[in-house]
């Protein structure tokens, strides 16, 4: 008997190639009843899409819009635009500034950039703490900035209280104007005062504006003695010659009627007047030997020496 032995298929094959249902594959009762049972087990994962993929919709795209205008808007309010820097201005009361000195600290504040970008004198920044430290880096007579007020877009009412002079420092370079605490607040270009207290320097102001000069035990000195000088004295200090302000602090306090007074700043300004009276009327008496005094050395505290002019230690002065 002679045959072919055709080689072992698929069932699918066997079945004539066609496919075979799941009905039939899993036709046996306890299959099928576990599949029934892990139906609620299966689950489904939806395509996970990138994140930027959401801003290519129509939502995300207007919302990309918006964004982007906003970031046009407040760059244009913030930097670009010149509408929202303050540059209508009212100076409320009198101040000696002058209208260009004031735009002077105006425009020292425009070149300060708030976070690198923002002009210093926009509408929404400008401060008076700021004002006021641009107003007395420039002017050290400015005291204080009071009664400050914006005005939308770009309007500010403010005013300006200065310091008042207490000194006159004639120094080498120039006359110039010192507040109570001896800091330099400008050249003296007015008429002075005549309660102003007069110093003299050999030092030059020129350069040392806003900053103190003359310490403040000096300056009290030169106050003491003028608020404690007798009224009824007609010779008077026309001004403290300041010979040495930081060890021993010696003065030479010029009269009005020629001669000076020798003094010690250490010293307390009411001992000083009080040897000088007793000097005058036990040794020195009438006005015509007074007037002929070249100085009165009162440095020592328990003595006290003149000079006539025309003796010849006046030459030695």
């Amino acid at each position: 008997m002679s045959f072919r032995i055709t080689s072992r298929g698929s069932r699918a094959n066997q079945l004539g190639g066609a496919r075979v249902p799941p009905s039939v594959r899993f036709r046996r009762a306890g299959l099928q009843h576990k599949i029934e049972k892990n139906k609620s087990n299966v689950r489904r994962y939806a395509h996970a899409r990138p994140a930027y993929f959401n801003f290519l919709t129509p939502a995300g795209l207007a919302t990309i819009g918006s964004l982007f205008v906003a970031v046009i808007a407040l760059a244009w309010f913030f930097i670009f635009s010149a509408k929202f820097l303050i540059n209508n201005v009212t100076v409320a009361g009198g101040t000696t500034l002058t209208q260009p000195q004031i735009n002077q600290a105006f425009y020292k504040l425009q070149d300060k950039r708030i976070l690198g970008l923002v002009p210093g004198n926009h509408y929404l920044f400008l401060n008076k703490a700021a004002l006021r430290a641009s107003l007395q880096e420039l002017f050290p007579q400015v005291a204080e900035v009071s009664q400050f007020k914006r005005k939308f877009p770009n309007e500010l009412v403010f005013a300006i209280s200065e310091k008042i002079p207490t000194f006159l420092l004639l120094a080498e370079d120039g006359r110039y104007l010192l507040d109570g605490s001896g800091v330099l607040l400008g050249e003296a270009v007015s008429q002075i005062p005549p309660e102003i207290v007069v110093l003299e320097h050999n030092l030059a102001g020129s350069d040392r504006r806003g900053r103190q000069i003359i310490s403040v035990p000096v300056l009290n000195f030169a106050r003491g003695v003028q608020k404690n000088w007798p009224a009824e004295w007609v010779f008077k200090p026309n001004e403290y010659a300041i010979l040495e302000q930081e060890a021993a602090r010696e003065f030479k306090i010029v009269l009005n009627e020629g001669w000076y007074i020798k003094a010690d700043g250490d010293g307390a300004p009411e001992d000083i007047i009080k040897n000088l009276k007793v000097l005058l009327e036990n040794e020195i008496g009438g006005d015509e030997k007074r007037q002929q005094l070249a100085y009165v050395d009162l440095r020592l505290p328990n003595r006290a020496f003149y000079c006539l002019k025309a003796s010849a230690c006046a030459k030695e002065r």
